[in-house]
């Protein structure tokens, strides 16, 4: 597979209370390698606990020194002179996306997010359907969808879609297979799932009264038809910490998805969802998401 030249914005720490941010050159066979590279050699400028904040492909596949004046880390990772360092309020702390998706980098112009972890719960509507949708950072993702999945009743259907095609396409695979298998598959591959920016999840459960999905842009948004358990989830998100909000969703058009660099391509993703039981729906190419076919639409 060819290198490429990322373009990384990284965010790290400079003991307990300095944060700093660090500009990265870092190649990879895809983005989730170069970010893991550049992480790992963050260490030797003095950064802990990094996260990527932005991401671009450079035009740059095969040079071996860079035009701009940077240090050479390893053979692959390069940090551009300088860090910016700042005081991190708790109350102020820049967003940080879950793991497989990340900003794109547009015209060296900086636009960080600040932090807008939260919730909106919507309904009933004219249906009697209620809404949650949900927007959280790296490191709450996996917790809040385990939370949410644990208190949906007979969960009876799961469904996973798996992008193929090119950035510029919608080529997607279909999969679909019983509630607690793709539980219990997404507990133990998390990089191959929740993780991986190529993948979107869905579950159904009482019958279709109820429906949990992690889409594309890794929101997730609970509909249900069961007001007990609409009661139940706002005090789960008071004990989990995270508040409302009453405005739209932000728009992530521009944003960078990717899968961890300790991932399985799609071959070996699709072989692994084989064994354990999965079965595939005719692939077609879509214009639109394809939970909309097995599940409301988000």
């Amino acid at each position: 597979m060819e290198r490429k030249l990322w373009y990384l914005l990284v965010k790290g720490n400079v003991g307990q209370e300095v944060s700093a941010l660090a500009d990265f050159y870092s190649y990879g066979e895809h983005l989730g390698i170069a970010i893991h590279k550049a992480n790992d050699c963050a260490r030797v400028i003095g950064l802990t606990d990094c996260q990527a904040v932005e991401a671009s492909l450079l035009p740059m596949a095969g040079v071996t020194e860079l035009s701009m004046p940077t240090e050479r880390l390893s053979a692959d990772v390069f940090v551009g002179r300088g860090l910016h360092t700042f005081p991190e309020s708790a109350g102020e702390k820049i967003f940080i996306c879950p793991t497989g998706i990340v900003k794109g980098a547009t015209n060296g112009i900086l636009d960080l997010e600040s932090a807008q972890q939260s919730f909106r719960a919507d309904g009933p509507d004219a249906a009697g359907t209620y809404t949650f949708r949900l927007v959280l950072g790296v490191g709450m993702l996996e917790h809040v969808f385990f939370c949410l999945s644990a208190q949906l009743r007979g969960v009876d259907r799961g469904h996973l879609s798996l992008k193929t095609g090119s950035a510029c396409g919608s080529e997607k695979e279909e999969w679909i297979t019983d509630g607690p298998t793709l539980l219990s598959f997404i507990q133990r591959n998390l990089p191959d799932t929740l993780e991986n920016g190529f993948v979107t999840l869905a579950l159904s459960a009482s019958g279709g009264e109820t429906s949990l999905c992690m889409d594309k842009f890794k929101r997730l948004i609970l509909k249900t038809c069961d007001k007990r358990l609409f009661a139940s989830l706002l005090q789960s998100m008071e004990m989990l910490g995270i508040p409302s909000y009453a405005g739209p969703l932000r728009n992530r058009q521009g944003y960078l998805t990717y899968r961890p660099f300790n991932s399985l391509d799609s071959a070996g993703l699709k072989q692994k969802l084989l064994q354990n039981g999965f079965i595939q729906v005719e692939a077609k190419r879509r214009a639109f998401n394809g939970l909309s076919r097995l599940f409301w639409r988000l």
